[in-house]
């Protein structure tokens, strides 16, 4: 399905969660440098905010209900859950990624999103919910960036104490 033009280029969704701008675009972000994958991502995220600017009204009040709002430190890094659509939305934007897109993920209980910060970086957690237990999904800066080890140490024991006691993070 074509979604529409930005630029002159045709945008089409190519599977449920990610929309590429041509063959010729996906070849280039799969095999070029770290500059361009920043280009293509900052033009995903137009064409996604233009997509999801006609939403935007309703996810300012639509919540999820089950995620609470929360803030939790440890180490130096601060993890806040994303609880609202409209800061799922934000945080896409603000990261240049496609996190956006788990919405329905998040609303079926099957993926809940954290933004991280240590000083001056930011991340983005993506944990998805199997069998009421918490994994991760993905951990990465803006652009889709990876993380250091350091921050991947920290994410992990974070995990293991949402999974030891969920109600940190669930109602």
């Amino acid at each position: 399905d074509i979604l529409g033009k930005h630029d002159g280029k045709d945008y089409a969704k190519f599977t449920s969660d990610t929309y590429f701008i041509d063959e010729e675009e996906i070849k280039k972000h799969n095999g070029e440098d770290s500059s361009t994958r920043q280009k293509w991502h900052e033009e995903l995220q137009i064409v996604a905010l233009e997509r999801k600017l006609s939403e935007y009204e309703k996810a300012r009040v639509e919540v999820y209900p089950h995620i609470k709002n929360v803030t939790i430190e440890i180490d130096g890094v601060t993890f806040k859950s994303i609880c609202k659509r409209c800061e799922l939305l934000l945080e896409g934007f603000e990261m240049k990624h496609c996190v956006g897109e788990y919405h329905k993920k998040i609303e079926w209980r099957e993926y809940v999103v954290f933004s991280l910060k240590k000083d001056d970086f930011r991340a983005t957690l993506g944990l998805d919910v199997i069998q009421g237990d918490f994994k991760i999904n993905q951990c990465y800066g803006k652009h889709n960036c990876v993380v250091s080890q350091e921050i991947l140490r920290v994410v992990e024991k974070f995990v293991e104490q949402l999974n030891q006691k969920k109600s940190l993070v669930l109602n």
